[in-house]
């Protein structure tokens, strides 16, 4: 009995590795997609922070999943330097949404814009967010004007918002 409860116990983190390899993989996929069609430098650097995040939040899955970074690294593959960084990013990204469904109320989630008509607007040098366009998703916050060169501060609700809001570290 005990032999074949370790051999599904096995089986399970086998195929529980898998899955977040593939989605780690597609994550990493989606990344070099979102860049590859990007046309300005300050597009390019707000998706690939999205893109970061997005990969970030499989990572996070993944460390729950397998309940500690170490596992978890070595079930994508990854050090558990990269691990950790990729969790102090998702971690401040859910610690950035907390905090502004704090202050409008409504929450990043329910009014999030996809941010490319604030990007668009801010490569163009125009300070202003487009006609029902609030930046960064939150009315409650009032569109500030960017230094020329900086790339506008922009929100994307996120693929994995069913992601535990922080990763316990049990190291």
């Amino acid at each position: 009995m005990t032999s074949r409860h370790n051999e599904r116990l096995q089986a399970r983190r086998q195929a529980l590795r898998e899955q977040h390899k593939r989605e780690l993989e597609e994550a990493k996929r989606r990344q070099a997609a979102q860049l590859a069609s990007i046309t300005t430098f300050d597009q390019r650097i707000a998706k690939l922070e999205d893109a970061k995040r997005d990969v970030a939040g499989a990572v996070a899955e993944a460390v729950a999943a397998f309940g500690g970074r170490r596992d978890a690294a070595a079930a994508l593959g990854l050090t558990t330097a990269e691990v950790r960084d990729y969790l102090n990013t998702w971690n401040e990204q859910v610690e950035r949404d907390t905090d502004r469904e704090e202050e409008g109320g409504a929450g990043a989630a329910a009014g999030a814009s996809t941010g490319e008509d604030t990007q668009a607007a801010g490569a163009a040098g125009n300070t202003a967010a487009p006609a029902g366009a609030p930046e960064g998703g939150n009315p409650a916050v009032p569109r500030q004007e960017n230094p020329v060169g900086t790339a506008p501060e922009t929100t994307t609700a996120h693929p994995s918002a069913a992601v535990p809001a922080q990763v316990p570290d049990p190291l």
